[in-house]
């Protein structure tokens, strides 16, 4: 890392508040480095209270005077106001970095949160990281833009459950296979029946396999004996 919004942004994928993180200018510093890091491999984490920065890689020109070397008056003021004008500067870095898809997926995580989809939607929200919840939320952008369709399903199941499987089967009905390649728990039940619920045509039917593959004949591997569910 080495500009202070990679430090933002780290902390809100481990969805860490940032506003209970406090900028404080480093003791010793890099010239060549935002921010001043014990070690190359330093990750924000639930214990992080301060990072330590370097306000002159960037932001000379606002701060240098205000850290003048004489300057021995004011300090914990100073201080302090490095903090609120670092958390206001990177906010407005984070938002600039911003294009069109990512302002609708913000407020598409608002509305999600507020309940305009639904209470149960709402609570079950939170069960996904911030990651998934981008996959979820780029996957209603796409929705928007084409239609439901059975693609959209798919994306957001795999975009999810990574070791997935969703097969089609439209020979006699409309139906989705979905292998889910894990162990049936609730957290993994409410983000299947949110995305199900959120994403699934109401033409499609569907069948969920949690950790057995239905068997395929001609698939040696999808046909071992005690290993496999019936279609």
């Amino acid at each position: 890392m080495n500009y202070i919004w990679d430090a933002l942004i780290m902390a809100k994928r481990k969805n860490i508040d940032i506003k209970e993180l406090n900028f404080r200018l480093a003791d010793i510093y890099s010239p060549y480095l935002e921010l001043a890091m014990s070690y190359i491999n330093f990750e924000i984490t639930d214990n992080t209270k301060e990072i330590e920065v370097n306000p002159f890689y960037r932001l000379g020109s606002i701060f240098n005077r205000m850290f003048e070397p004489d300057n021995t008056e004011y300090t914990e003021f100073r201080e302090e106001l490095l903090n609120c004008m670092l958390h206001y500067i990177n906010n407005i870095d984070i938002y600039s970095g911003m294009n069109k898809n990512e302002f609708m997926r913000m407020y598409i995580k608002r509305d999600i949160e507020s309940g305009y989809f639904g209470e149960k939607l709402k609570e079950k929200w939170s069960v996904f990281s911030l990651d998934e919840q981008e996959t979820i939320t780029t996957q209603m952008i796409n929705m928007y833009q084409t239609g439901s369709s059975v693609e959209v399903v798919r994306k957001a199941i795999l975009g999810v459950f990574h070791d997935g499987y969703v097969y089609f089967n439209t020979v006699k009905k409309n139906e989705l296979l979905i292998f889910l390649g894990i162990v049936e728990l609730d957290i993994y039940k409410a983000k299947i029946d949110f995305i199900i619920e959120l994403f699934m045509p109401i033409d499609f039917e569907y069948k969920i396999y949690w950790s057995r593959h239905f068997g395929i004949i001609g698939n040696d591997e999808l046909m071992k004996e005690d290993s496999i569910v019936l279609y």
